[in-house]
């Protein structure tokens, strides 16, 4: 039987970098081959289902490719929805200039931001008190309902709790937030009516949590870690069906990228745990190697390099008189010390 592939990538979206853009990339070849394949996204994001059409209608995203969302399942199903008319906003608006925004004054009090999407459909409104502390910032979906709300503290201007809703308005989840980092301390998962369902102590516990649910009658899964935030989720499943694949996208060390420089913090948790994996992916041969070399020899570490599509024949590699020269390399890429 075929195994069913699962690439954990934490986010995704239509315009991202090279590491989503590879994930794809192997995604679509799986998917090509005949492969059950899904992609497990982590992030809250109201926008999910216009990121997949449009990322088919572009052809990065094989049709046959199920994008799953944390925040989606638990929500459960939805309610046709139709968009929401918007109340006339009242006050003075006062444009935001570069920001497609606007600040709202009552009577001379600054009580509200409002910021928009490209396409003009209301992103978000936070709320002000007399003393111009950020109280509260609903976030809305592309239909004008409100989709989750964070209470604000004073002090840091970070949230303190969050509530998720569905398009019934009614909540599926609700966090308690330590402001300080950001993290939640506190992870509620609600039934329809209200009632907790599941308490979590963070949101991994939360994410690990979906994982398993998501594979637990899947015959032959197949986890592929290709975001470092995942990494840890991945290695901490506890489905003995399921196999466990860690994927590098960059060096593994620090600056100056010597064999003996220092391990990557990112990369720290998949270097500790190789030997509970059952393939470690790196992108040539001389990495391997400094693995190889500083942690021993393992049979489970492998070199699958990126994948670059060429047509030498047609388009810009087709041009009259155009000469290939074999110790010609280019790169292109952001500025940034990892890509030298």
């Amino acid at each position: 039987m075929k195994a069913t592939m699962f690439f954990l990538i934490g986010s995704l979206d239509v315009q991202r970098g090279g590491l989503t853009k590879a994930s794809l990339a192997q995604a679509n070849t799986f998917a090509e081959m005949g492969y059950d394949t899904h992609i497990l996204t982590f992030n809250f994001d109201t926008r999910y289902e216009r990121i997949r059409e449009k990322l088919i209608e572009l052809g990065q995203l094989n049709e046959k490719v199920k994008v799953l969302n944390l925040y989606e399942e638990l929500c459960g199903s939805e309610e046709d929805s139709t968009i929401t008319q918007v109340t006339p906003e009242t006050g003075y608006l006062d444009p935001h200039v570069g920001h497609n925004a606007f600040r709202v004054y009552e009577n001379g009090l600054y009580t509200k931001y409002k910021k928009f999407h490209k396409d003009g459909l209301l992103d978000f409104i936070d709320y002000f008190n007399e003393h111009r502390y950020r109280i509260k910032k609903e976030v809305y979906d592309e239909f004008g309902l409100i989709r989750k709300v964070s209470f604000m503290d004073f002090a840091s201007n970070k949230p303190r709790q969050m509530i998720f809703y569905n398009s019934s308005s009614k909540a599926y989840l609700s966090k308690w937030v330590n402001p300080e980092n950001g993290k939640a301390i506190r992870v509620n998962w609600h039934e329809k009516n209200g009632d907790i369902k599941v308490i979590y102590s963070n949101d991994d516990q939360l994410k690990l949590d979906w994982i398993e649910r998501v594979i637990k009658d899947v015959d032959n899964p197949v986890l592929v870690a290709d975001a470092r935030k995942t990494d840890l989720l991945m290695i901490n499943v506890k489905n003995k069906n399921a196999a466990k694949i860690w994927r590098l996208h960059s060096s593994h060390l620090t600056a100056p990228w010597e064999a003996d420089s220092d391990i990557a913090s990112t990369v720290q948790t998949g270097i500790d745990h190789l030997d509970t994996l059952d393939a470690a992916l790196v992108l040539t041969e001389q990495q391997k190697i400094d693995i190889e070399n500083r942690f021993g020899k393992r049979t489970n570490l492998h070199v699958i390099p990126h994948a670059m599509k060429t047509n030498l024949k047609t388009g810009w590699f087709g041009r009259h008189g155009l000469v290939k020269e074999e110790r010609l390399a280019v790169v292109i890429s952001r500025t940034q010390p990892l890509k030298i």
